[in-house]
């Protein structure tokens, strides 16, 4: 096909970065993750060829990101039959989490080729985020366009809001290679997580409540993955990235108290 009979449809938009902020990952096991929005964000300019083929992604990206984005287009494709090209542009003042980067690309295919990215539609991608093996943060990230306070999100029940606003500003300070051992008590482990993750979802207000909840994940990313521990002096998180862990400073939280908290 001729570029000049291609059918080519683009969005672009500013999205507010959102945070896996309190997340363990354990393989085959199912825990709450916590979604936080940050003070950062990224303008995305995404156009779908119809006539055109591959994937350009500009910008930040890191290979993880383009491999996980490229693997859900082939899904896609596979899915429901569609042909085309992708090009994305991500402009950025900042450094983004590639997780959530993956998330609002793939929302902005999905809205382009389906309209409105609604929770029936999300739990559609998320079936496709399984096939290429992305672990729940990165399914729960997907809800960022549902909310805009915190919320928890939880594979087989859903997610749900919780009653305040919450930024987190932050910086990157590292990033780690996952090296995973499994526990020696993996019961034991995934309720610690579980409970760790639910008392930092609770804390987001009180900085020393939310520093022990942290401290608590941040030695089951140490148990688990070899992750260094991070200086306690200050708030540092360690927070799933697509790869890697990458470890975050909390510069601030501004919390606000919303309708019916």
């Amino acid at each position: 096909m001729s570029s000049e009979g291609r059918q080519k449809y683009s969005l672009r938009k500013e999205v507010v970065e959102r945070l896996p902020l309190a997340y363990v990952p354990l393989p085959g096991r199912r825990n709450p993750v916590l979604i936080v929005k940050s003070t950062n964000s990224v303008v995305l300019d995404v156009t779908v060829d119809l006539g055109g083929e591959g994937l350009e992604l500009n910008g930040p990206v890191t290979d993880d990101l383009v491999n996980a984005v490229a693997a859900f287009i082939n899904g896609l494709s596979k899915v429901t039959g569609f042909e085309g090209g992708v090009k994305v542009e991500i402009y950025g003042t900042k450094e983004v989490i590639d997780s959530f980067l993956y998330a609002a690309v793939t929302n902005s295919v999905l809205e382009i080729l389906g309209g409105e990215v609604d929770e029936a539609l999300i739990r559609s991608a998320n079936v496709l985020d399984s096939r290429i093996g992305v672990d729940d943060s990165v399914k729960a990230l997907r809800n960022y366009v549902r909310f805009s306070r915190p919320y928890l999100w939880r594979e087989g029940e859903g997610a749900f809001e919780l009653g305040l606003e919450a930024l987190i500003d932050y910086e990157v300070i590292d990033k780690e290679v996952m090296n995973y051992v499994e526990p020696l008590e993996p019961d034991v482990i995934t309720h610690l997580a579980g409970i760790s993750i639910i008392r930092a979802s609770q804390s987001l207000r009180d900085r020393h409540e939310l520093i022990r909840a942290t401290r608590l994940i941040n030695s089951l990313w140490h148990l688990i993955y070899g992750v260094p521990l991070p200086d306690e002096e200050a708030l540092r998180l360690v927070v799933k990235g697509l790869g890697q862990a990458y470890v975050i400073e909390v510069l601030g939280i501004k919390v606000l108290e919303g309708e019916g908290s």
